[in-house]
C-alpha cells in the first residue's frame, strides 16, 4: 500500500485528497473517486523537495552574505582603530549647519575615506548616528598637531 497523498493539483486547483488501497483510484474529499496517474505524488512529493532545496539554499546564501558583512566591518573597524591610535583629538563646538560628514571632510586623514573618518568620530564621541546639534562637544582628529 502506498503513502497517503496529502495534496493533488489538477487544473491549478489545491484539492485535498486521501489515496485509496488501489494506487490508480483516488477519492477526492467531497467528491467521487477518479482515476489518476501512479506519478501524480511522486510529482507532487518531487515539488516539494525542490522547494525544500531552493529554500535551505537561500538561507546559506543569506547566512554567507552576513557574515561576510560581519568580517569586513570588523577589518574596517580594526583599521580605523589602528590609525586612532596614531591620532591626536581636540575638542571643538558643533558650529549650526555643521554636520559629521563636514567635519570629517575638513580633517581629512590619510589613509582613511570620509565615511571611515565620520564613523571614527561616531565611535570616540559614542555617537550612535549622525545626528549633530550646535553647541555640542565633539572631539575630532586634530588637524595641527598629527602625530
Amino acid at each position: 500500500m502506498n503513502s497517503p497523498c496529502r495534496c493533488s493539483c489538477e487544473g491549478g486547483m489545491l484539492a485535498k485528497s486521501y489515496q485509496a488501497e488501489f494506487p490508480y483510484l483516488q477519492l477526492v474529499e467531497g467528491g467521487a473517486a477518479e482515476a489518476i496517474p501512479d506519478h501524480t505524488c511522486e510529482e507532487s512529493r518531487l515539488r516539494r523537495s525542490r522547494i525544500a532545496v531552493g529554500a535551505i539554499f537561500a538561507i546559506l546564501t543569506i547566512v554567507l552574505l552576513l557574515l561576510v558583512a560581519a568580517v569586513s566591518d570588523h577589518l574596517i573597524f580594526s583599521r580605523e582603530s589602528q590609525l586612532a591610535t596614531n591620532l591626536s583629538f581636540e575638542e571643538i563646538t558643533v558650529s549650526y549647519g555643521d554636520s559629521l560628514w563636514a567635519l570629517a571632510s575638513e580633517r581629512a586623514i590619510d589613509g582613511l575615506t570620509t565615511t571611515e573618518e565620520v564613523r571614527l568620530i561616531q565611535k570616540r564621541n559614542h555617537l550612535q548616528g549622525a545626528l549633530i546639534s550646535a553647541g555640542q562637544k565633539l572631539w575630532v582628529p586634530d588637524t595641527y598637531h598629527r602625530s
